[in-house]
């Protein structure tokens, strides 16, 4: 069946509107009017999305009278819904529950928006904007780690505040940014880097997965170099052919870079680096490594008490035994402690909260996923399969950290959306 045929094509001014939501979401929340939380960036992003999806779906049934045809991505995202959307019959807290559903429902149309608005035509003018919040994230980030003074006096009367206090909490605990996917759009770059002639854009690309790569350094998340690692050797692997004359300079270079910013941490005083983290060289290191299993083993614990529903979305603190609230506090450099609210793992967290129902949602999705990605690349669809590089980059994050982030779920489902929007 050609889907063409049957999605309906929309305006530019559509097209527009998505940039803009897209572009908002990827940069660090702040408000744009003065007037309290709800005048905040990231919630505009959410309201132009919600509003898009009215649009698209009141167009199609005025358009095809009742007789819409729904792609079967769209079933599978669907499907995956209503397991968490079940799980409000176990939720003893019901207002955890509409705090993440909201989220997750985001996640939805999200998806939806950007199956049916992306094309082969635009989707170079979304990888684009990509490139642009990236950019300009980064360079909030330098300046903030190198002149932390500039961000006191410009930027922090406008930036929202719990993203403030979750700024100075992650550097309490010696991380510097855990919320920035930089990373994914790694792919990205290369595609551009191997696509122009020119001497000094090739530079300039180099210099920008180089940046991308001092963050990683610094931040002291593992996570992100997994991250990173990842999209370096599956981008090397796309374009293995344009490479292959270069591989060993490339990857000499990469390792001076990595141990040059290791030793500029260092030197800057800032809290070590991710290097030093991974070799494991505090005591604190390992620790954390074994408190993952921990928090594992209670969403598991969860799971099985609440097999079928789980004890609701959002509802994982709430259910926590005494002890096992004590085994979740996270220290910070202040002395203080933070609960941790979530098992750090999708599947951990959706089993606990959503049970087999939430599960085995989950579960269909990313399988079908998985399996029609490994088809693409039977084909020769670059920007198609730097697409998935990129979704599949971001997935990783949620296998070690909180998936229940709306800054996380509208880009993973965009990405996810659009990838599944150009294959056609």
């Amino acid at each position: 069946m050609d889907l063409n045929k049957n999605l309906i094509q929309y305006p530019n001014f559509i097209v527009y509107v998505l940039s803009l939501a897209i572009f908002l979401i990827r940069l660090p929340p702040f408000y744009f009017l003065p007037f309290g939380d709800l005048f905040m960036t990231h919630n505009l992003s959410s309201v132009l999305i919600g509003a898009l999806f009215c649009y698209l779906i009141l167009k199609m049934f005025i358009n095809k009278r009742g007789g819409v045809s729904i792609p079967f991505p769209i079933y599978i995202m669907a499907f995956f819904i209503v397991g968490q959307s079940l799980s409000i019959i176990s939720a003893s807290n019901v207002k955890s529950y509409l705090s993440e559903y909201k989220d997750v429902i985001f996640a939805f149309f999200t998806f939806f928006v950007s199956f049916h608005i992306i094309n082969r035509k635009n989707v170079m003018m979304f990888i684009n904007i990509f490139l642009l919040t990236s950019f300009i994230s980064l360079l909030f980030q330098l300046i903030t780690y190198f002149y932390p003074q500039i961000l006191r006096n410009t930027i922090i009367p406008i930036l929202y505040k719990k993203y403030f206090d979750f700024l100075q909490y992650q550097t309490n605990r010696g991380r510097f940014f855990g919320d920035s996917f930089d990373e994914i759009i790694i792919p990205f770059i290369f595609l551009y880097l191997f696509h122009t002639n020119k001497l000094i854009t090739k530079f300039v690309y180099i210099l920008f997965i180089n940046i991308i790569l001092f963050i990683v350094i610094i931040s002291n998340w593992r996570t992100k170099a997994l991250m990173a690692f990842y999209s370096i050797l599956s981008s090397l692997f796309i374009f293995r052919k344009e490479l292959k004359s270069y591989l060993i300079l490339f990857v000499i270079s990469i390792i001076v870079f990595i141990l040059a910013v290791g030793l500029l941490s260092n030197l800057k005083g800032k809290g070590g680096n991710v290097i030093d983290r991974l070799l494991l060289n505090e005591v604190e290191d390992a620790e954390t490594i074994i408190s993952r299993f921990a928090f594992w083993s209670d969403a598991v614990s969860m799971g099985l008490n609440n097999p079928i529903t789980g004890v609701g979305l959002g509802n994982y603190l709430d259910n926590l035994s005494q002890r096992n609230k004590l085994n979740s506090m996270s220290s910070t450099r202040t002395g203080k402690f933070v609960l941790i609210d979530d098992p750090h793992n999708i599947f951990m967290s959706i089993f606990a909260e959503t049970g087999v129902l939430g599960l085995i949602g989950v579960i269909l999705m990313f399988v079908h996923f998985f399996i029609s990605d490994v088809s693409i690349f039977k084909a020769k669809n670059t920007i198609t399969q730097l697409t998935i590089l990129s979704f599949w980059g971001l997935f990783i994050y949620s296998l070690l950290n909180p998936w229940l982030n709306l800054t996380y779920l509208i880009q993973i489902f965009f990405i996810r959306g659009m990838s599944e929007r150009i294959r056609i």
